[in-house]
């Protein structure tokens, strides 16, 4: 996406129109009991959110690449920290410093060469036993087609949560789908993270035992 506002200037007021509380990642994170604690929200767009975080009694964040997003969430919710940012370089941030990450329906404008980089930035981020949360379009395959706003841009659909689940460190905990269109589906699906129980520790002997048969 080249404009980083273009998004802010076709939604913003679809957005103001909505009531916040009534929120499926808010929903979830409840079904889940999860934690009260620090939390990101990474695309995180005008704010409401992270204010309704806030309001659960989180230390709420966020962060977005529009400039005028970040203007008017800091003056409509100037209580919480909110600031401009690029998902593939979270600097501002300490390593592991929020026990919640939320990656806020953006990852299919993402450009394939910096992919890896927000999923690495993301779990830098992230704290051991953390909870990331993913909000996102669900196709039955990888796909990709143009940019419906924005000439000479791609959008990439695929099922983003094995971008981390690839490793042991991450386990889904939880998945809602729903169906937009007669073949669109959009999900949130949270994954919980924990590196020290992901790779046991084996002794030279103990290795031994595991035996791989071939044919």
């Amino acid at each position: 996406m080249t404009n980083p506002d273009a998004w802010f200037e076709r939604n913003k007021e679809m957005v103001e129109s909505r009531d916040p509380s009534v929120d499926k990642v808010l929903d979830a994170m409840d079904t889940l009991r999860v934690g009260i604690g620090r939390v990101l929200e990474v695309g995180c767009g005008l704010g409401q959110r992270v204010e309704q975080l806030r309001l659960r009694g989180w230390a709420a964040s966020g962060v977005d690449r529009s400039p005028k997003s970040i203007s008017y969430a800091r003056e409509r919710y100037p209580v919480n920290q909110f600031a401009i940012g690029e998902a593939a370089s979270l600097s501002l941030y300490n390593d592991g410093i929020f026990d919640c990450v939320i990656v806020s329906h953006f990852l299919y404008t993402v450009e394939r060469n910096q992919l890896f980089q927000v999923v690495a930035e993301c779990d830098r981020v992230l704290a051991e036993e953390g909870v990331l949360v993913l909000i996102q379009f669900l196709p039955q395959f990888p796909l990709c087609r143009p940019d419906q706003h924005e000439d000479g841009q791609t959008w990439w659909f695929q099922d983003y949560a094995t971008a981390w689940t690839w490793s042991p460190g991450y386990c889904e905990v939880f998945r809602r789908v729903s169906k937009l269109e007669e073949y669109e589906r959009s999900a949130i699906i949270v994954l919980k993270k924990s590196l020290a129980t992901a790779y046991p520790s084996v002794g030279f002997h103990g290795a031994a035992q595991f035996v791989e048969v071939v044919g």
